[in-house]
């Protein structure tokens, strides 16, 4: 959950998070920042599948269990399987003409990163120079070195990159991290973006820019991936 940046004197302190009349979450989230809350799960048993979801597991046979699939005390979260991922850039922090990133986390079902030697191929689009968008994957599934891509783009159609991975895989989240700049000032980080699954719309948001803020260096962004209904 995160409060304002702008805005500071509308920040929430304190929140209360529950499920049904059980309380499952209880944080304090700082003014301008935010805050991972981790949710205590309930007592009880596992659910049953409910006629409804029966049904929709018939039309969406995607959807049903299997031993592919995380699986939590409810029993199996409904996944699908991917094998392109796009990011597009809608806008930068400062300079018009430049964007960077650090680096591109693809985290599958069994917490491993997927590596270069997943990716088939890497299309940049709408950049007019950049350096090799393979570097912002990790070379092994442990966590990933420091890496940077920069490029020239005009912005009069919003630059994009697309990962295809050799084969498809269940993946579960994506961590984004700017690129750093470090002391140069050299405004020319992500701001905005959108992220494609198989060319549906997964996420639209904000990435923070690296550098402290009061002494504290801004978390990366962590994406979880939510299945889609439709095929």
């Amino acid at each position: 959950i995160w409060n304002p940046q702008e805005n500071l004197d509308e920040s929430i302190k304190d929140i209360e998070i529950y499920s049904g009349k059980t309380l499952i979450g209880k944080e304090e989230i700082p003014k301008g920042f935010g805050k991972d809350i981790r949710t205590r799960a309930q007592e009880g048993g596992s659910i049953k599948s409910s006629q409804s979801m029966q049904f929709i597991q018939q039309i969406f046979p995607q959807l049903a269990p299997n031993s592919m699939a995380p699986v939590d005390k409810y029993g199996c979260f409904p996944v699908f399987k991917v094998r392109k991922i796009t990011i597009e850039v809608l806008s930068n922090y400062g300079n018009p003409n430049v964007f960077g990133l650090g680096s591109v986390g693809l985290i599958n079902e069994k917490d491993e990163y997927v590596v270069r030697d997943d990716i088939n191929r890497v299309v940049v689009e709408n950049c007019s120079d950049f350096s090799d968008p393979l570097q912002l994957i990790p070379q092994n599934k442990g966590i990933p070195e420091k890496c940077t891509f920069v490029a020239h783009s005009n912005f009069e159609k919003h630059p994009s990159l697309t990962f295809y991975l050799e084969n498809v895989i269940i993946l579960k989240r994506i961590i984004l991290i700017n690129l750093d700049v470090g002391p140069s000032g050299f405004d020319c980080e992500v701001n905005h973006c959108k992220i494609y699954t198989n060319d549906k719309l997964e996420w639209v948001g904000k990435l923070l820019c690296t550098r402290p803020k009061d002494g504290v260096r801004p978390q990366n962004c962590r994406i979880y991936i939510t299945p889609h209904l439709n095929p």
